[in-house]
Formats: C-alpha cells, structure tokens, sequence
C-alpha cells in the first residue's frame, strides 16, 4: 500500500493529523462510532493494511470501550506476526467465546470505513469483520442467533443492505450528515 496520507499535505485538521500520527507512531489508529438512534456502535482500524501487509478490522455492536479494545488487541498480535484473515477463527479477543472473520464487501467501505477510505486516498485496501457469537456459540447467520443480538452486527459480508442486516445502520448515518 503505497499512496496514503501523510503530514506534508495541507490542510489537514486536527484529527487527520491525529490518524496519521497515529498511524505511523502505533501501526494503526483506532476509529469509533457510537451507539445512535437503535444503530450499533463500532470501531475500526486504520492503518493496518499500510504496516503490516493485513487486512484492516471493523467490529459491531459491543461497548465502546470493548470496541476499541479489540481493535488494539487485533493490532498488537499482528504487530506479533499474527493473522486474522478471512475464515479464520481466533479466541482470546472477547471472554469466553471465539470470533470469526469474515471479509467486508467493497460496497460498505463508503458507509462504514470512510476514514479509511481517506488514509488510503480511495485504493484499495481489505477489511475483515470480526463477528462474535451469542452465548450458545451461534453466529448472526446460524438457525437460532439470539434474536436480541441480531440487530448489532450487519453482515457486511453481503452486498445487499436487507441481506446484511445494515438498513437502519445506514439510515441512522444519513440522519448524520
């Protein structure tokens, strides 16, 4: 990956500045969007795909605080030569439970992965989901998910917004705008 943003560009504010430094100081920087309107709040990395030749990650639908942590908890075992890659299934990120990725389809990297978008100038890049399972170890997709979960995380695995589950995701961001 080589045309990303870099800190002799002008213009830049604040927080382009923050990413980029980010970026090139840890290896990644850390973007989250909160809870809003019945939406599920998310996080995603920026800046994997650029150091470590690894797909970028987007989680859905925990706290916060959680989020990022499994965002920073993805970025240091690949800083450690691990790989979370399409079908891959990994333990240790959330208590109890293992989570899947799956990789993101290209028709959700304007909605949901917009900054990264930016950093990388509009080339390409991957992205993986991290998908996390209900109590009974049930995927969103398997036969009897817990039904109350199901509206935390789209499966953005598919391109269609009902067959992704990612209809009120993207009415609350056009609310934003």
């Amino acid at each position: 990956m080589d045309l990303v943003r870099s800190l002799s560009e002008p213009g830049l504010d604040a927080r382009d500045i923050e990413i980029i430094t980010d970026v090139r100081d840890n290896g990644w920087h850390v973007v989250r969007v909160a809870e809003e309107d019945g939406a599920p709040g998310y996080a995603h990395s920026i800046g994997l795909c650029h150091n470590f030749s690894h797909p970028e990650v987007v989680v859905f639908g925990l706290s916060d605080d959680v989020l990022a942590g499994v965002i920073d908890d993805i970025g240091d075992d690949v800083r450690s030569g691990q790989r979370f890659l399409p079908g891959s299934v990994h333990g240790g990120l959330l208590e109890g439970v293992e989570c899947l990725f799956k990789p993101v389809h290209r028709r959700w990297y304007a909605p949901f992965l917009s900054d990264c978008d930016w950093f990388y100038c509009g080339g390409s890049f991957p992205v993986v989901q991290c998908v996390w399972p209900d109590r009974a170890g049930r995927f969103p997709w398997d036969v009897g998910f817990d039904d109350e979960w199901k509206s935390l995380q789209p499966l953005l695995f598919r391109e269609h917004p009902e067959a992704a589950r990612a209809t009120t995701l993207l009415a609350a961001l056009e609310r934003d705008e």
